[in-house]
Protein backbone atom coordinates (compact mmCIF):
# COMPACT_ATOMS: atom_id res chain seq x y z
CA UNK A 1 0.00 0.00 0.00
CA UNK A 2 1.37 3.38 -0.92
CA UNK A 3 1.09 6.55 1.13
CA UNK A 4 0.82 9.90 -0.59
CA UNK A 5 0.54 13.52 0.39
CA UNK A 6 -2.59 15.57 -0.09
CA UNK A 7 -1.11 17.22 -3.21
CA UNK A 8 0.83 15.16 -5.70
CA UNK A 9 2.54 16.45 -8.82
CA UNK A 10 5.19 15.70 -11.46
CA UNK A 11 8.84 15.62 -10.58
CA UNK A 12 10.52 19.04 -11.01
CA UNK A 13 12.24 19.61 -14.34
CA UNK A 14 16.00 20.10 -14.52
CA UNK A 15 17.11 23.74 -14.62
CA UNK A 16 19.96 25.38 -16.52
CA UNK A 17 22.02 28.27 -15.20
CA UNK A 18 22.72 31.18 -17.55
CA UNK A 19 25.14 33.89 -16.40
CA UNK A 20 24.16 37.48 -17.21
CA UNK A 21 26.30 40.41 -16.13
CA UNK A 22 24.75 42.87 -13.66
CA UNK A 23 24.67 45.73 -16.23
CA UNK A 24 23.26 43.52 -18.98
CA UNK A 25 20.68 42.11 -16.60
CA UNK A 26 19.35 45.56 -15.72
CA UNK A 27 19.12 46.46 -19.39
CA UNK A 28 17.22 43.28 -20.19
CA UNK A 29 14.69 43.93 -17.41
CA UNK A 30 14.15 47.49 -18.63
CA UNK A 31 13.61 46.28 -22.22
CA UNK A 32 11.11 43.60 -21.21
CA UNK A 33 9.14 46.07 -19.09
CA UNK A 34 9.12 48.65 -21.88
CA UNK A 35 7.60 46.30 -24.46
CA UNK A 36 5.05 44.84 -22.05
CA UNK A 37 6.43 41.33 -21.86
CA UNK A 38 6.51 41.07 -18.10
CA UNK A 39 4.87 37.71 -17.17
CA UNK A 40 1.95 37.78 -14.72
CA UNK A 41 2.54 36.62 -11.16
CA UNK A 42 2.39 32.85 -10.82
CA UNK A 43 -0.55 31.74 -8.66
CA UNK A 44 -0.27 28.86 -6.27
CA UNK A 45 -1.82 25.72 -7.74
CA UNK A 46 -4.12 23.84 -5.39
CA UNK A 47 -5.69 20.46 -5.99
CA UNK A 48 -8.60 18.70 -4.37
CA UNK A 49 -7.27 15.69 -2.45
CA UNK A 50 -8.25 12.22 -3.60
CA UNK A 51 -9.44 9.65 -1.06
CA UNK A 52 -7.56 6.39 -0.78
CA UNK A 53 -8.40 2.90 0.35
CA UNK A 54 -7.44 4.17 3.81
CA UNK A 55 -8.00 7.84 4.66
CA UNK A 56 -7.34 9.51 8.01
CA UNK A 57 -8.83 12.87 8.98
CA UNK A 58 -7.30 14.71 11.93
CA UNK A 59 -8.07 17.97 13.72
CA UNK A 60 -9.10 19.64 16.97
CA UNK A 61 -11.97 21.92 15.83
CA UNK A 62 -15.04 21.59 13.56
CA UNK A 63 -13.66 21.83 10.02
CA UNK A 64 -14.58 20.91 6.43
CA UNK A 65 -12.58 19.66 3.46
CA UNK A 66 -13.53 18.99 -0.17
CA UNK A 67 -12.37 15.63 -1.50
CA UNK A 68 -12.71 13.47 -4.60
CA UNK A 69 -13.69 9.83 -4.76
CA UNK A 70 -11.80 8.89 -7.96
CA UNK A 71 -13.86 5.82 -8.82
CA UNK A 72 -16.92 4.05 -7.49
CA UNK A 73 -16.22 2.89 -3.93
CA UNK A 74 -17.99 1.13 -1.05
CA UNK A 75 -18.11 1.64 2.67
CA UNK A 76 -19.18 -1.50 4.55
CA UNK A 77 -20.63 -1.38 8.03
CA UNK A 78 -23.53 -2.15 10.26
CA UNK A 79 -24.98 0.24 12.84
CA UNK A 80 -22.46 -0.54 15.55
CA UNK A 81 -18.78 -1.52 15.61
CA UNK A 82 -17.90 -1.11 11.95
CA UNK A 83 -14.56 -2.78 11.13
CA UNK A 84 -13.88 -0.17 8.45
CA UNK A 85 -13.76 2.89 10.72
CA UNK A 86 -11.94 3.84 13.88
CA UNK A 87 -11.65 6.98 15.98
CA UNK A 88 -9.18 8.07 18.61
CA UNK A 89 -9.34 11.10 20.88
CA UNK A 90 -12.18 13.57 20.64
CA UNK A 91 -14.70 14.78 23.18
CA UNK A 92 -17.99 13.27 24.33
CA UNK A 93 -19.50 12.76 20.84
CA UNK A 94 -16.86 13.03 18.06
CA UNK A 95 -18.29 12.58 14.57
CA UNK A 96 -17.33 12.44 10.90
CA UNK A 97 -19.87 13.42 8.22
CA UNK A 98 -19.40 12.59 4.53
CA UNK A 99 -21.91 13.97 2.03
CA UNK A 100 -21.90 14.21 -1.74
CA UNK A 101 -21.19 17.75 -2.92
CA UNK A 102 -24.31 18.51 -4.96
CA UNK A 103 -25.80 22.01 -5.39
CA UNK A 104 -29.09 21.08 -3.72
CA UNK A 105 -27.25 19.92 -0.56
CA UNK A 106 -29.88 17.20 -0.16
CA UNK A 107 -27.85 13.99 -0.46
CA UNK A 108 -28.11 11.46 2.35
CA UNK A 109 -24.96 11.74 4.48
CA UNK A 110 -22.81 9.05 6.01
CA UNK A 111 -22.26 9.72 9.72
CA UNK A 112 -19.69 7.92 11.85
CA UNK A 113 -19.75 8.86 15.54
CA UNK A 114 -18.66 7.47 18.87
CA UNK A 115 -21.29 7.17 21.56
CA UNK A 116 -20.35 8.67 24.94
CA UNK A 117 -19.19 6.33 27.68
CA UNK A 118 -22.62 6.31 29.33
CA UNK A 119 -24.09 5.13 26.01
CA UNK A 120 -21.61 2.26 25.80
CA UNK A 121 -18.80 4.02 23.92
CA UNK A 122 -19.72 2.20 20.71
CA UNK A 123 -18.65 3.38 17.27
CA UNK A 124 -21.87 4.13 15.42
CA UNK A 125 -22.53 4.36 11.68
CA UNK A 126 -25.65 5.77 10.02
CA UNK A 127 -25.20 3.05 7.38
CA UNK A 128 -26.92 0.02 8.90
CA UNK A 129 -27.39 -2.04 5.74
CA UNK A 130 -23.98 -3.50 4.84
CA UNK A 131 -22.43 -1.93 1.72
CA UNK A 132 -22.96 1.78 1.08
CA UNK A 133 -22.12 2.86 -2.48
CA UNK A 134 -20.04 6.03 -2.87
CA UNK A 135 -20.21 6.95 -6.57
CA UNK A 136 -17.17 8.64 -8.08
CA UNK A 137 -17.31 12.39 -7.67
CA UNK A 138 -16.79 15.30 -5.31
CA UNK A 139 -17.69 15.09 -1.61
CA UNK A 140 -17.62 17.28 1.50
CA UNK A 141 -16.14 15.79 4.67
CA UNK A 142 -16.83 17.38 8.07
CA UNK A 143 -14.60 16.54 11.03
CA UNK A 144 -16.49 17.27 14.27
CA UNK A 145 -14.20 16.40 17.22
CA UNK A 146 -16.45 17.92 19.92
CA UNK A 147 -13.91 19.86 21.93
CA UNK A 148 -10.74 17.75 21.76
CA UNK A 149 -8.30 16.64 19.06
CA UNK A 150 -9.60 13.60 17.18
CA UNK A 151 -8.51 11.25 14.43
CA UNK A 152 -10.93 9.33 12.19
CA UNK A 153 -9.75 6.60 9.82
CA UNK A 154 -12.06 5.05 7.24
CA UNK A 155 -11.49 2.25 4.72
CA UNK A 156 -13.21 2.27 1.33
CA UNK A 157 -13.29 -0.76 -0.94
CA UNK A 158 -12.44 -0.08 -4.58
CA UNK A 159 -9.78 2.58 -3.94
CA UNK A 160 -6.01 2.40 -3.64
CA UNK A 161 -3.32 3.88 -1.41
CA UNK A 162 -3.62 5.88 1.80
CA UNK A 163 -3.74 9.56 2.66
CA UNK A 164 -3.85 11.75 5.76
CA UNK A 165 -5.93 14.94 5.58
CA UNK A 166 -6.42 17.95 7.84
CA UNK A 167 -9.73 19.76 7.18
CA UNK A 168 -9.19 23.52 7.49
CA UNK A 169 -12.45 25.32 6.54
CA UNK A 170 -14.38 26.37 9.70
CA UNK A 171 -18.01 25.26 9.96
CA UNK A 172 -21.01 26.20 12.11
CA UNK A 173 -21.62 23.27 14.44
CA UNK A 174 -23.20 22.73 17.84
CA UNK A 175 -23.69 19.60 19.90
CA UNK A 176 -26.21 19.44 22.76
CA UNK A 177 -27.17 17.02 25.50
CA UNK A 178 -30.74 18.02 26.45
CA UNK A 179 -31.92 17.32 29.96
CA UNK A 180 -34.57 14.62 30.17
CA UNK A 181 -38.09 15.02 31.47
CA UNK A 182 -39.37 11.93 33.27
CA UNK A 183 -43.12 11.33 33.35
CA UNK A 184 -45.16 8.62 34.97
CA UNK A 185 -48.51 7.08 34.22
CA UNK A 186 -49.70 6.14 30.74
CA UNK A 187 -47.39 8.50 28.83
CA UNK A 188 -43.71 8.13 27.89
CA UNK A 189 -41.38 7.75 30.83
CA UNK A 190 -38.42 9.52 29.21
CA UNK A 191 -38.58 12.64 27.01
CA UNK A 192 -35.87 15.08 25.98
CA UNK A 193 -35.35 17.78 23.38
CA UNK A 194 -33.73 21.10 22.56
CA UNK A 195 -33.80 23.85 19.94
CA UNK A 196 -31.02 24.71 17.53
CA UNK A 197 -30.53 26.76 14.38
CA UNK A 198 -28.98 26.12 10.97
CA UNK A 199 -27.43 29.15 9.26
CA UNK A 200 -27.52 27.39 5.86
CA UNK A 201 -28.83 24.15 4.48
CA UNK A 202 -27.41 21.50 6.72
CA UNK A 203 -27.88 18.48 8.87
CA UNK A 204 -29.75 17.86 12.10
CA UNK A 205 -28.70 14.66 13.82
CA UNK A 206 -30.31 13.21 16.89
CA UNK A 207 -29.87 9.92 18.69
CA UNK A 208 -31.59 8.49 21.74
CA UNK A 209 -30.41 5.26 23.31
CA UNK A 210 -31.09 2.92 26.18
CA UNK A 211 -29.29 -0.22 27.29
CA UNK A 212 -32.40 -1.68 28.88
CA UNK A 213 -33.59 -5.19 27.98
CA UNK A 214 -35.96 -5.51 25.05
CA UNK A 215 -38.89 -6.50 27.25
CA UNK A 216 -38.72 -3.17 29.07
CA UNK A 217 -39.20 -1.02 25.94
CA UNK A 218 -42.51 -0.48 24.20
CA UNK A 219 -41.51 2.49 21.99
CA UNK A 220 -38.42 4.52 21.14
CA UNK A 221 -38.33 7.35 18.64
CA UNK A 222 -36.17 10.28 17.59
CA UNK A 223 -37.99 13.45 16.48
CA UNK A 224 -37.41 16.64 14.48
CA UNK A 225 -39.86 19.51 14.12
CA UNK A 226 -39.73 22.96 12.55
CA UNK A 227 -39.58 25.47 15.41
CA UNK A 228 -41.10 28.21 13.26
CA UNK A 229 -40.95 31.79 14.51
CA UNK A 230 -42.20 31.10 18.03
CA UNK A 231 -39.86 31.72 20.97
CA UNK A 232 -37.64 28.74 21.71
CA UNK A 233 -38.85 26.80 24.77
CA UNK A 234 -36.39 25.97 27.51
CA UNK A 235 -37.31 22.28 27.27
CA UNK A 236 -38.91 20.44 24.37
CA UNK A 237 -41.17 17.53 25.32
CA UNK A 238 -41.80 15.05 22.54
CA UNK A 239 -44.61 12.50 22.75
CA UNK A 240 -46.06 10.14 20.14
CA UNK A 241 -48.62 12.84 19.36
CA UNK A 242 -46.02 15.59 18.81
CA UNK A 243 -43.21 13.63 17.16
CA UNK A 244 -42.96 13.97 13.37
CA UNK A 245 -43.24 10.85 11.25
CA UNK A 246 -39.94 9.54 9.90
CA UNK A 247 -39.88 9.96 6.14
CA UNK A 248 -41.64 13.34 6.05
CA UNK A 249 -39.90 16.47 4.76
CA UNK A 250 -36.60 14.83 3.94
CA UNK A 251 -36.11 12.91 7.18
CA UNK A 252 -34.01 9.76 7.15
CA UNK A 253 -34.35 7.69 10.30
CA UNK A 254 -34.16 4.23 11.79
CA UNK A 255 -35.02 2.45 15.02
CA UNK A 256 -32.84 -0.51 15.89
CA UNK A 257 -32.48 -3.07 18.64
CA UNK A 258 -29.10 -4.79 19.00
CA UNK A 259 -29.66 -7.81 21.18
CA UNK A 260 -25.99 -8.65 21.76
CA UNK A 261 -25.33 -5.47 23.75
CA UNK A 262 -28.35 -5.04 24.45
CA UNK A 263 -28.90 -1.59 22.96
CA UNK A 264 -31.94 0.15 21.55
CA UNK A 265 -31.20 3.21 19.51
CA UNK A 266 -33.13 5.57 17.30
CA UNK A 267 -31.70 8.26 15.09
CA UNK A 268 -32.97 10.92 12.74
CA UNK A 269 -31.00 12.59 9.94
CA UNK A 270 -32.71 15.72 8.73
CA UNK A 271 -31.11 17.67 5.87
CA UNK A 272 -33.01 20.91 5.66
CA UNK A 273 -33.15 24.63 5.00
CA UNK A 274 -31.79 27.34 7.31
CA UNK A 275 -33.85 28.07 10.39
CA UNK A 276 -34.69 26.91 13.90
CA UNK A 277 -35.64 23.32 14.70
CA UNK A 278 -36.75 21.33 17.72
CA UNK A 279 -34.84 18.05 18.01
CA UNK A 280 -35.40 15.32 20.56
CA UNK A 281 -37.13 12.05 21.23
CA UNK A 282 -39.01 9.86 23.65
CA UNK A 283 -38.80 6.38 25.11
CA UNK A 284 -41.73 4.46 26.58
CA UNK A 285 -41.82 1.31 28.63
CA UNK A 286 -41.97 -0.10 32.11
CA UNK A 287 -39.59 0.49 34.97
CA UNK A 288 -36.49 2.66 35.34
CA UNK A 289 -34.23 2.75 32.31
CA UNK A 290 -30.59 1.83 32.60
CA UNK A 291 -28.05 3.73 30.46
CA UNK A 292 -30.58 6.01 28.76
CA UNK A 293 -29.55 9.27 27.12
CA UNK A 294 -29.74 11.49 24.07
CA UNK A 295 -27.43 13.70 21.99
CA UNK A 296 -28.11 16.09 19.11
CA UNK A 297 -25.99 18.15 16.79
CA UNK A 298 -26.63 20.89 14.23
CA UNK A 299 -24.26 21.18 11.25
CA UNK A 300 -24.52 23.93 8.61
CA UNK A 301 -23.03 22.70 5.34
CA UNK A 302 -21.87 26.12 4.08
Amino acid sequence: MTTRNAVDGPAPARSRSVHVSHRAGRALVAFVAAVGLVAPAVRAITTTPVLGATTTFVGSAPRRISVIVPRNARYSSDCIASPNARVSGGGRFPALVIVRDVPARDARPLIIARYPAEGGGYLYSSNCSGDLALPAGKYLVYLLPDGAAASFTIRLAGLRGSIRLIPRVPVAYDVQRPLPVVASGAGPLYMAGSVGRLRSKGLLFNTIWTRSPAAAITAISSCVEDAGSSPAPATVRFTPATCGTTGDNGVFGENNYIASIPLHHSFTLYPNRPGAFEVGGYLAGAGVYRGTGMLSFWLSYD
